[in-house]
């Protein structure tokens, strides 16, 4: 009978705990409102840090573990702003870009509200600000490799790599009604792109300057109203902008695409099929990065990807970016990143999330 009168002062306080979250929903709603008339950013990082570390204090004068109080409190704040609004996607622009076709192979819902952003920076800034839910950026291709303005600002960004994308590149010559090949004197692209297409440029439009520019729809944007111009681009570009395809498929490879990542505040849960991505550096010594990849051996731990990248500022040193197969919350990847931790000068988890294979095998 004891345990009966427990229970059911238990499902009390969650009827409580109920009314509190919905009118805690209220409240955020309304400052919502007021922050619109305002012109204020949707998100208040500042704020909502000095919340959790409240939080903290607080649960650790009630007896309470400071930090499972703490995620608690995140969720309720995502429970409480996520229902305030439709979900927004921030992706480098401008419309028709390759990163809008991954942000919508990603989440393709009417209720999306998708946002172009001019640089790459912009698109971290944005989804930073809270001003965005989630942010799609490039990060490394098949046949160039990786992009080094996604990579540098990993590093510093709080941000996390919620998912990834992998998208075939087919890049088409595109230019104004009426224009011929022979007619182009000038090629606008993406630097990625223009490299993709070497062979092309060199041997079918020799005579064509070659303008770099930030994306593919950039390029598709400048040469609409511009004659003896073309652009490099998706076909979808083409549709989007009024322009012509005077040639498809002019990548040099055909085996050719594209990784995206998916930027989040939030963290992916584990699903089974995850993917685990981190930066670290190493002492300058002998031996120093065997040792540090050696836990991943030891713990059966799949490395698919590491790369090094020269630090800012400090000549002739580097960090590591390492993707591995599994979630951070497996026990044996956990391990392992734990003992690289003791091993590393440095160290930074960028995020567990689904493999994008996984995700394209069950849409």
């Amino acid at each position: 009978m004891e345990i009966e009168e427990l229970r059911k002062r238990i499902d009390q306080v969650d009827s409580e705990l109920l009314k509190l979250l919905k009118e805690r929903s209220k409240l955020a709603s309304k400052i919502l409102e007021a922050k619109k008339k305002l012109g204020l950013p949707f998100k208040d990082v500042k704020r909502e840090m000095e919340i959790l570390e409240s939080i903290r204090t607080k649960a650790i004068g009630l007896a309470l573990d400071p930090t499972l109080t703490e995620e608690i409190f995140k969720r309720i704040i995502g429970l409480s702003t996520s229902s305030q609004r439709d979900i927004s996607l921030a992706y480098l622009g401008p419309k028709g870009s390759f990163t809008e076709m991954a942000a919508r192979k990603f989440l393709n819902e009417a209720s999306i509200q998708y946002v172009a952003k001019p640089t790459i920076r912009e698109v971290f800034r944005s989804v930073e600000a809270g001003d965005v839910d989630m942010g799609v950026v490039p990060v490394e291709n098949s046949i160039e490799g990786s992009v080094n303005a996604t990579l540098d600002l990993l590093l510093d960004t709080p941000l996390k790599i919620y998912g990834e994308v992998e998208l075939r590149i087919d890049h088409c010559l595109l230019a104004g009604s009426g224009s011929t090949v022979e007619d182009i004197r000038v090629v606008f692209s993406h630097p990625q792109a223009i490299a993709q297409c070497r062979a092309f440029l060199e041997t079918v439009i020799p005579q064509a300057e070659i303008v770099e520019v930030n994306s593919t729809s950039k390029a598709a944007e400048i040469v609409r109203n511009l004659r003896g111009a073309a652009a490099i681009a998706s076909e979808y570009t083409a549709s989007i902008y009024g322009l012509e395809v005077l040639a498809r498929s002019i990548q040099d490879y055909h085996n050719n695409y594209t990784r995206f990542l998916v930027l989040s505040l939030k963290e992916h849960q584990p699903t089974g099929f995850d993917k685990t991505s981190l930066i670290f550096s190493v002492p300058n010594k002998p031996g120093a990065l065997y040792k540090a990849l050696e836990p991943f051996a030891s713990k059966n731990v799949n490395l698919s990807k590491i790369e090094s990248r020269p630090t800012r500022g400090k000549p002739w040193d580097y960090v590591f970016y390492m993707d591995m197969e599994g979630h951070r919350f497996n026990s044996n990847v956990s391990e392992a990143i734990d003992e690289l931790e003791a091993r590393a000068s440095f160290l930074k988890v960028l995020g567990s999330y689904p493999m994008a294979r996984r995700r394209s095998e069950s849409a």
